[in-house]
């Protein structure tokens, strides 16, 4: 066993990869920073500033939404995996150190919308996830985004166009072609194709995309088409039957559907899926999230909650405050082994200030022990709390 093998770093976490480190690195061999590398940091600082500044400039820096409160919180499953991991090493991680590794990826965070009046509601499909601030984004989002997983269609008449037209509407997209407006059945069919090709386009603005063909070849190969006659249902409720589609959506804005939706004041969802939320919140979510002063303190606050809550020992040191699982415990009043006495003995007379493990290992006192040995203790002390060990690899006595 090496000194490392006891010593987990939250970089090892599934899909978690921290960075910056948390501690400061040594430079090898002792040797400054060459200065071309200073100037480089120097330049890429200085860019850093600049595109910010840009960024603010270009009206992006975010004003408060009078409709909506936005925090940041962390994403629970990855608060889950720390704590797991700080539960098999023992190690203690302080919250400022959580904290920035979950900030360097937005993908650890989740982000909290919550409406300021109780009137506004967010209106959820249960099944995608997808908020909505309106009752008939939510219905249309259903029909004609999502509209086979909601809606069942079959052909219940079929007949020919017996009138002749001076013109058809032709679809650029699907090739499709349409008699005039004027037609009897001409809402029912443009709606039908809509919901058939998952176009969510407003009908006028999908009419009016149309192309006139004067062309009579063209014309009567609509001529030669089948007209069909739909009838509709909704999967969660078969016994209701819809001649058209707009009969359906009339009703399902009348009676709003509970197996499909789900109406609440505030919705969390995690960054990944940020494209859940309407358009409109979604850019105030980036831009709150592009000033990490206006929610680095509620995050902070929102991690010591969630530790604490899971009954995990937190503890100041020094003025930081630190997470681990192991109550402290008093060597004194423990019946220890000679070799653990001997480190915790080794350990007091350093001091109170944190030491390192290699320095530990190395101290006269304990050169009747090997390294493998120390190691062994120490693990044990550290997981059963009469020892804190940091992630620098720094000890302490608990």
């Amino acid at each position: 066993m090496n000194e490392n093998e006891n010593i987990i770093d939250l970089s090892s976490l599934k899909g978690f990869s921290p960075e910056p480190k948390w501690e400061e690195q040594p430079v090898q061999g002792g040797k400054k920073k060459s200065l071309e590398f200073e100037h480089k940091q120097k330049r890429k600082a200085k860019k850093g500033r600049s595109n910010k500044d840009n960024f603010q400039k270009k009206g992006h820096k975010y004003t408060e939404n009078q409709k909506i409160t936005i925090s940041v919180k962390p994403r629970i499953e990855i608060i889950n995996i720390i704590k797991e991991k700080i539960r098999v090493a023992g190690i203690s991680y302080s919250i400022r150190e959580i904290c920035n590794t979950l900030c360097e990826k937005k993908e650890r965070l989740c982000i909290q919308v919550e409406f300021k009046t109780e009137t506004d509601l967010f209106i959820i499909n249960k099944s995608s996830g997808k908020c909505f601030t309106s009752k008939n984004e939510a219905v249309d989002d259903i029909i004609y985004n999502h509209g086979k997983d909601y809606i069942s269609s079959k052909v219940v008449s079929e007949c020919e166009f017996k009138k002749e037209f001076n013109y058809v509407l032709h679809c650029k997209t699907t090739k499709k072609l349409f008699p005039p407006p004027s037609f009897h059945c001409f809402e029912d069919i443009v709606r039908n194709h809509l919901f058939e090709n998952a176009i969510n386009k407003e009908y006028n603005s999908y009419v009016n995309s149309l192309l006139r063909v004067n062309d009579q070849e063209v014309i009567n190969d609509l001529l030669k088409m089948k007209m069909q006659t739909f009838e509709y249902q909704i999967n969660v409720n078969k016994k209701k039957k819809y001649s058209s589609l707009e009969r359906l959506r009339s009703d399902m804005l009348e009676n709003f559907h509970k197996d499909l939706f789900a109406t609440r004041k505030k919705v969390a969802v995690d960054y990944s899926v940020l494209s859940s939320l309407p358009a409109k919140f979604q850019r105030d979510a980036e831009r709150y999230l592009s000033e990490k002063k206006l929610w680095s303190k509620k995050l902070y606050v929102n991690c010591l909650y969630l530790f604490k809550k899971s009954k995990y020992i937190v503890y100041k040191k020094n003025n930081t405050t630190f997470v681990c699982n192991s109550a402290a415990r008093d060597c004194d009043s423990t019946i220890l082994n000679k070799k653990s006495e001997l480190i915790i003995k080794t350990i007091s007379n350093l001091g109170d200030s944190p030491i390192s493990i290699k320095n530990l290992i190395s101290e006269n006192e304990l050169s009747s022990l090997s390294t493998t040995v120390i190691l062994k203790e120490l693990k044990w002390l550290v997981k059963e709390g009469y020892v804190r060990e940091f992630s620098n690899s720094t000890i302490c006595l608990a």
